[in-house]
């Protein structure tokens, strides 16, 4: 009897880690290069990437990707975050931000001469977000303005 229980359990374990294993399905690009900031738009239903230093836009849950351009002054996006309607990126000693999808950008330099800007994490307090450069950990109040 403890022969069929030790059984029927390893049988039960293996369906469960199969089914698991096939649980992701590779999608079709962003072509050019190595993904290095991935992030979903929940009330949009949008996929964004960074790959290689650009930034591109799915509306099929990653089906097709089409480009946006970027500011000419971000010369790598590093990270992406989506607030609401705000579509933000961060790149050299720049952070970028736009309301429109990307079609149009306001640019605001970071107080740092010497690096990269990381990462960036929206707070929940409106308006403030946290910024991670080089070894350096910045906070705006008021969106970035000051």
């Amino acid at each position: 009897m403890k022969l069929r229980n030790n059984s029927i359990l390893l049988l039960f374990l293996i369906v469960t880690f199969s089914a698991l294993g096939q649980s992701f399905t590779e999608l079709s690009g962003p072509f050019g290069g190595r993904v290095s900031t991935l992030r979903y738009d929940g009330v949009n239903n949008r996929l964004y990437a960074a790959v290689n230093y650009k930034l591109f836009r799915s509306t099929d849950n990653g089906v097709n990707w089409s480009p946006i351009t970027v500011p000419t002054d971000i010369i790598q996006v590093l990270d992406i975050l989506i607030d609401g309607s705000k579509i933000i990126i961060t790149g050299n000693n720049k952070f970028s931000s736009s309301t429109d999808n990307g079609a149009n950008w306001t640019t605001l330099p970071i107080p740092i001469s010497d690096g990269l800007a990381y990462q960036i994490v929206k707070h929940p307090t409106a308006g403030v977000y946290i910024l991670r450069a080089n070894a350096r950990v910045l906070v705006t109040l008021d969106n970035g303005l000051n």
